[in-house]
């Protein structure tokens, strides 16, 4: 996370800026009667952009599930090419968890938050990623050990490679039997 400090008499005009740059305002007072603004960011993880691009690529429908607000979602959304209507906001993890349990077909989730942990055990595929919290990786089935997001696209393709090769030795079974 990256933090920045503001002190300013134009709050909300800060809290729009910060918002409007993908950044969640804290708006803070240290009994002086003057009020502070911190601003803080998750950066997208190593990888993300051409992560999602590969998804994109072999048919998966890509969407993000956010606790944020409307504007910081907007602008991770737009960075990553997600339209608007799959750039959900303001989630709990019930919401989340609801989402996914009610989403039909294949499902693959990654994330690495505390409020992911269920979405994750009650996903298709749940994926945790390096960098997350203790209670992510273990919710999840699969634990990416790399905080490259381009290893979800590595670990689909083997993943084929290995329901191929297992079709093929059971029809090979089939015609040796």
């Amino acid at each position: 996370m990256h933090a920045i400090g503001i002190r300013t008499k134009h709050i909300e005009d800060e809290i729009g800026n910060l918002s409007a740059s993908g950044i969640n305002p804290i708006l803070y007072s240290v009994g002086t009667g003057e009020a502070s603004l911190l601003g803080v960011r998750d950066f997208l993880r190593v990888g993300a952009s051409r992560c999602i691009e590969l998804l994109k690529t072999q048919g998966w429908k890509v969407g993000i599930l956010p606790g944020d607000n409307h504007t910081c979602v907007q602008g991770v959304a737009n960075k990553l090419i997600i339209p608007s209507h799959l750039a959900f906001v303001e989630l709990s993890p019930a919401s989340k968890l609801e989402r996914i349990r009610k989403t039909l077909g294949n499902l693959l989730m990654i994330g690495d938050g505390v409020n992911d942990s269920a979405s994750l055990a009650a996903a298709g595929v749940g994926t945790a990623v390096r960098g997350g919290v203790e209670v992510s990786l273990e919710a999840a089935p699969v634990f990416i050990s790399d905080a490259n997001l381009t290893r979800v696209n590595e670990l689909l393709i083997a993943s084929k490679r290995t329901i191929r090769l297992i079709r093929g030795a059971f029809v090979l079974s089939l015609v040796y039997n």
